[in-house]
């Protein structure tokens, strides 16, 4: 149960990191590296061109992302200290 908190805690800590824009830099640069050794066909580019100019698909990955932070952090959370209270009656 301690395990599974602590994987749910670097989960959400991940994805809130992902959402500051903190590594965005780092990122760029890997995409960078992508675009230059693997080329893209105009399809997919019309695409990717379609998904950027849509609305709606940004805030509900926001909001999905948000949701998703909030849960594995207090699911993260409760884990762990359900595993702390289990442990309490042992210890004395």
């Amino acid at each position: 149960m301690f395990v599974a908190g602590l994987i749910c805690l670097l989960a959400g800590t991940a994805i809130h990191v992902l959402q500051t824009g903190f590594m965005n830099p780092f990122l760029q640069g890997f995409g960078d590296l992508k675009r230059m050794f693997v080329r893209e066909s105009n399809a997919l580019q019309r695409e990717n061109e379609r998904i950027r100019t849509q609305t709606a698909l940004p805030f509900w990955k926001k909001s999905l992302l948000r949701q998703l932070t909030v849960y594995t952090l207090g699911g993260g959370s409760g884990l762990i200290l359900c595993s702390l209270l289990l442990l309490w009656p042992v210890s004395y």
